[in-house]
């Protein structure tokens, strides 16, 4: 029999701007693996590098997969420390790209006659960024909304075709019984006529209106998962919380709810560290956010 494969997470990516001493400035984008065993294994290597970067800690790996810890790693000491990886999921942020990529493959698709009505066109399409969120496309409602935006696409081509070349045009509307909001941007480069391909994409954002609460303690929630799943091991136990789509902004308040529940519930970890990916090489965040034996001051 067929071992089932885990489906593949949604494409995330780390991106940065670059400006160069000669005064250009380009974007550079790493992505992230799609396997959740990789991810992991890339979050520990960013983790030791980091390590060593801020800390001068050096780590090396020595053992894969080894309960409780999901690596074993050796010191410069000699001292064996067992890490468990979890990783801080926004899961709204996830939902959100999971609807917009499923969305915008089933419109660029032949099948669906949309991107043929738009030679000449770049189309960008973008949500509310918050719930409700699109509904999936596998279902009834999904299906529907779909069509809605399809339809809607047709007649804003035919719409096109009355309208000057060379400028941008902005379009507004709310689909599906949840009232969903949806804009599509349009350059509009050569007539819809032309024999000029069409291009596709739909972006946009996060609203972060949960922040400040349960919903938005994306690293208490990782932590929270794990602390009574394992014994505490003979070697040093830490757990590494990574999050490469959370808010910079909201860490630390996130960081102060994560070490309230960590000196207040049983755990079999010695220390908890955080990381937040960085591209390239220019070191992760990486932060120390509880210590066994210390205690949050009130």
């Amino acid at each position: 029999m067929l071992k089932k494969q885990r489906p593949q997470k949604p494409a995330v990516s780390l991106h940065a701007m670059v400006f160069t001493r000669d005064g250009k400035v380009y974007k550079e984008q790493e992505d992230l693996p799609r396997s959740q065993s990789e991810a992991d294994a890339w979050a520990v290597d960013r983790f030791m590098e980091s390590l060593k970067r801020r800390y001068s800690i050096h780590l090396q790996a020595v053992r894969q997969n080894d309960e409780p810890g999901d690596v074993v790693c050796q010191a410069a000491s000699g001292e064996l420390i067992k890490i468990q990886v979890v990783e801080a999921l926004d899961l709204l942020c996830r939902q959100l790209q999971e609807r917009r990529d499923t969305y915008a493959q089933a419109l660029a698709d032949p099948s669906s006659g949309v991107l043929s009505l738009f030679n000449g066109c770049e189309l960008t399409l973008t949500d509310q960024g918050t719930r409700p969120t699109l509904p999936p496309l596998k279902r009834t409602s999904g299906a529907v909304v779909f069509e809605e935006i399809r339809s809607r696409l047709q007649g804003f081509a035919q719409e096109l075709r009355t309208l000057e070349t060379g400028r941008i045009y902005v379009r507004k509307w709310t689909v599906g019984q949840q009232k969903v909001k949806v804009s599509v941007l349009c350059k509009y480069h050569a007539p819809v006529c032309s024999d000029v391909s069409g291009s596709l994409r739909w972006g946009g954002g996060r609203v972060f209106d949960d922040l400040h609460e349960e919903e938005g303690f994306f690293i208490r929630k990782a932590v929270r998962r794990k602390l009574a799943k394992y014994a505490k091991p003979q070697e040093e136990f830490w757990l590494l919380v990574y999050g490469a789509d959370l808010p910079p902004f909201s860490i630390e308040d996130d960081q102060r709810a994560t070490r309230h529940l960590l000196d207040n519930a049983e755990h079999p970890f010695d220390k908890v560290w955080f990381l937040y990916p960085v591209i390239g090489s220019r070191g992760s965040d990486v932060r120390l956010v509880w210590e066994a034996g210390t205690r949050e001051q009130a």
